[in-house]
């Protein structure tokens, strides 16, 4: 028959080891919320370029203004950053939406 105490540190190790394979919430959150930023460099970045760009093809000419090119590039960017924040907001209402059905 096993001593309370080794029985003890079997649970213990048993739950040390849950508590190792179990995320907890808030490091789910912290790490959505990290990919989330990452995705708003990156998408941000992608519609600054390519508004950019179209700016350029669609503002040529004498008629197109400087001003009418950084709109297209301003709206392009926030076009992937608004994108970017509906998925991670759509990742984190998913995630804690589960979580509240456990």
């Amino acid at each position: 028959m096993q001593s309370p105490s080794a029985n003890n540190s079997s649970n213990m190790e048993f739950d040390s080891d849950a508590r190792r394979t179990a995320p907890r919430s808030d490091q789910l959150v912290s790490a959505t919320l990290q990919r989330g930023f990452e995705r708003m460099i990156i998408q941000s970045s992608a519609g600054l370029v390519i508004g950019g760009l179209a700016g350029l093809v669609l503002m040529r000419g004498g008629g197109g203004s400087s001003a009418a090119r950084k709109g297209v590039a301003g709206l392009g960017a926030g076009l992937g950053l608004g994108s970017a924040w509906t998925r991670t907001s759509m990742d984190l209402e998913e995630m804690l939406g589960s979580a509240e059905s456990k």
